[in-house]
């Protein structure tokens, strides 16, 4: 993936992992379908869920920490620090409109975390305050496309914005990735943890609460499991994958 994304107009490349490029670009598609019912209709449970796909994707990329020094300290706070302050500069609540200066912001900022071993581009969205919004702009395009009508103007300048800076992000550092992951792979995922840690402690303080207290345990705990035990179910089959898939 990250060849791809650092040479994305190499021919070559690009035919050799087309099924990749096409997976992610339907995927993304139908999910954002899913993710406006889900999330409108279950908002607890499902943020509980993403948090829960990322505890566990945490714990498998803190596994490859050897040794922890000062240095591998100061660079997990470092990564702490960053995401709770582009969150504090991010302010407002997780539904409201947002500015195409962050949408930029943002965009390049997801492009950069896209890239990152084990960081949740879904998750700093929602840090951000972006990802609700983005879902729904993009359910109002793709709903006014399907019934063959112009979406808002607004809706179409701002997920072009979001998507070119989100590209510019991905591409550029990329290829500035390359070379960190041949040089300082341990470095770079303990500043990864930062980042995950800052994101998760961003999104929590933030969940929606609302509604019966008896029923948010239940909520939490489910979502979490769910997520935990699906990123299990994938690890498994990444492991071993079926034999009809060699």
């Amino acid at each position: 993936l990250i060849n791809l994304l650092s040479k994305p107009y190499s021919f070559k490349i690009l035919k050799k992992n087309f099924f990749l490029v096409f997976g992610m670009v339907l995927g993304t598609v139908f999910s954002v379908f899913g993710l406006t019912i889900l999330f409108s209709c279950y908002p607890l449970l499902m943020t509980c869920y993403f948090l829960g796909l990322v505890f566990s994707g945490t714990w498998i990329e803190a596994k490859s920490v050897r040794s922890v020094t000062f240095r591998s300290g100061v660079l997990f706070a470092l990564g702490v620090l960053i995401i709770l302050g582009i969150e504090w500069l991010a302010g407002g609540k997780r539904d409201e409109a947002v500015s195409i200066f962050w949408l930029i912001s943002g965009g390049v900022l997801t492009g950069i975390v896209f890239v990152l071993p084990g960081v949740s581009a879904s998750l700093t969205l929602m840090a951000l305050n972006l990802f609700f919004p983005l879902v729904k702009m993009a359910e109002e395009f793709l709903k006014s496309s399907l019934a063959f009508s112009f979406p808002s103007v607004k809706t179409v300048f701002s997920l072009g914005t979001f998507g070119l800076s989100l590209g510019i992000g991905t591409i550029l550092f990329a290829r500035i990735m390359k070379g960190i992951i041949k040089r300082h792979p341990e470095e770079l995922t303990v500043f990864s943890l930062g980042l995950i840690s800052g994101s998760i402690g961003s999104v929590i303080a933030k969940l929606p609460l609302d509604g019966q207290i008896w029923a948010v345990p239940l909520e939490i705990g489910l979502g979490v499991g769910l997520g935990i035990f699906t990123l299990f179910l994938l690890n498994r089959l990444i492991k071993r994958p079926p034999k009809h898939l060699g």
